[in-house]
């Protein structure tokens, strides 16, 4: 399965219902470009991935860097606070 070009709207989907259940490791979420999608496509694309079973959730903008520091300490946890 490879990354999906396509708005967090669109009707078709690529990612079964607890999916991320079939890997024995923690499976988090990535809502990215959120400095330019409007709040209701990163609502939904939320909920997608909180039905494939993702958690925690991450919302960033790499553009301003919201949400990049959370998700940094979870990706390396001895990162430790800035």
């Amino acid at each position: 399965m490879g990354f999906v070009n396509s708005p967090a709207t669109a009707q078709r989907f690529l990612f079964s219902p607890g999916q991320a259940a079939a890997f024995p490791i923690p499976t988090a979420g990535v809502v990215t470009k959120a400095d330019i999608a409007a709040e209701e496509q990163c609502r939904q694309a939320e909920e997608l991935l909180e039905l494939a079973g993702a958690d925690p959730i991450f919302r960033v903008s790499s553009l301003r860097g919201d949400g990049m520091e959370e998700l940094l300490r979870f990706l390396d946890p001895d990162r430790g606070e800035p």
